[in-house]
């Protein structure tokens, strides 16, 4: 519990349902008496493997049935007195700024899943997975797979797939290879999916984007759990908790509970919505913005990077838009490990998940002390871009999400629409000097 437990420290006066294996009902009713003043509910649901679940293993870990189970209980739970759904691991963070930013631009009440974060043929984040576009992405001029496949990211994938190829038959990957490969797009192995907008909300048919892609094959992309996924009020009310039960119910060690909702989404007509920075940004991985791998220092570390003057236009725009982070509380070593974390995000004060737990102490909540500090530090950079952001009377709150003043070619079609009207004074005397003449 000390995950869940450190979710605190981001999700202040948001509701929370954790459900658990503490089938007792002592335990749980101590769990809700405590969160209770943290709007936090818990419930029980069975590990894998349990009679009441048919004895079989619907996934590779005890925990992957509940955590699949976890939205479709919590909106039974809450039922429609809510409009989204942050769903994740315990150690899953969401930055709230600009995940309210991002979801502006929908509507709830479709049925939406959001994430950025998808496995795909093994590969994870892959870029080229099946998903599709917001809606509102319609208008706007996005780059096409010739564009696409001359960039250093998709050409760093065209290497390692032919590398991978010629492997097989011991040839060589030459310069010549490459350039002849990025000359033809439709060439390029592997299975390249490029987004297009889902209107009025993404399909499967829409995200395997049929019109250009009639005969490859396609299956669903998985979203990270880590990273995190967020669903619309309209998503959840469109799937009864019996379906759902019955969907998991079907699996057979699946890879993860995050597999197994994809999957059941996917099922039930419903694909994965790109916010859409990644792909206005030509792949570059530091633009995923649910808990990319790429520049994640920027968002361990946000206070030292400012005050090193480390934090460049990259690091801001992920500081400013950047959804969630994956923490992984389990994959370290040790609390000293943790605490060094801790301290390097200027955070280890008391040291622990709460006030007045050590860094010293002993248990599994190296990963409680990590998302304290980094949701703290978080703060105070956010903050400190706050104050220190305006050029020329324009605020980067000011611009649609996924754009910054930082970005020149995204900043300019809204400079006029943002920037303040020009002082009464200078015009009257611009017009008085032009009446003179």
């Amino acid at each position: 519990m000390p995950l869940a437990r450190s979710t605190r420290a981001w999700r202040r006066g948001i509701r929370a349902f954790v459900l658990t294996d503490q089938d007792e009902q002592e335990p749980l009713e101590r769990l809700a008496s405590e969160g209770a003043e943290h709007n936090e509910s818990y419930a029980f649901f069975p590990d894998d493997g349990d009679a009441r679940l048919g004895g079989l293993a619907h996934g590779t870990k005890q925990g992957d049935a509940r955590a699949a189970l976890a939205p479709f209980a919590a909106h039974r739970h809450f039922g429609e007195s809510y409009k989204w759904m942050l769903y994740g691991d315990d150690d899953t963070m969401f930055f709230m700024e600009p995940v309210k930013r991002m979801l502006s631009a929908f509507d709830p009440e479709l049925p939406l899943a959001l994430s950025d974060n998808l496995w795909y043929l093994g590969l994870q984040p892959n870029p080229h997975s099946p998903r599709c576009l917001p809606c509102h992405t319609a208008n706007e001029s996005l780059p096409t797979l010739e564009q696409l496949v001359k960039t250093p990211h998709v050409r760093e994938h065209i290497i390692k797939n032919l590398i991978m190829a010629r492997s097989a038959s011991s040839g060589n990957v030459t310069e010549e290879d490459i350039e002849a490969m990025v000359a033809k797009a439709s060439n390029v192995p592997g299975r390249l999916f490029v987004p297009t907008p889902g209107c009025p909300y993404c399909t499967p048919e829409k995200a395997c984007n049929r019109d250009a892609n009639p005969n490859v094959p396609c299956v669903p992309s998985v979203a990270h759990g880590g990273a995190g996924m967020i669903f619309s009020v309209g998503l959840m009310r469109s799937i009864a908790y019996r379906d759902a039960l019955a969907c998991l119910r079907g699996f057979k060690k699946a890879t993860g509970g995050d597999a197994m909702v994809s999957v059941c989404l996917w099922h039930a007509g419903v694909g994965f919505t790109d916010p859409g920075p990644l792909v206005r940004h030509m792949y570059d991985p530091h633009y995923v913005v649910f808990s990319a791998k790429a520049g994640q220092g920027y968002l361990w570390d946000p206070i030292g990077m400012i005050s090193h003057g480390r934090c460049n236009s990259k690091c801001r725009w992920m500081l400013r838009n950047t959804l969630t982070l994956h923490v992984k509380g389990r994959h370290f070593r040790s609390w000293r490990v943790g605490c060094g974390v801790w301290v390097r995000v200027g955070m280890c004060v008391s040291g622990g998940a709460s006030p007045g737990e050590g860094c010293g102490a002993v248990g599994g909540k190296v990963g409680a002390v990590l998302m304290w500090g980094v949701a703290h530090g978080s703060e105070a950079a956010l903050s400190f871009l706050d104050l220190t952001s305006r050029d020329g009377g324009v605020h980067w709150k000011q611009l649609p999400y996924g754009y910054d003043i930082d970005d020149a070619e995204g900043f300019a079609p809204y400079m006029t629409l943002a920037a303040p009207p020009a002082p009464a004074r200078a015009a009257a005397t611009a017009a008085g000097t032009g009446g003179g003449e």
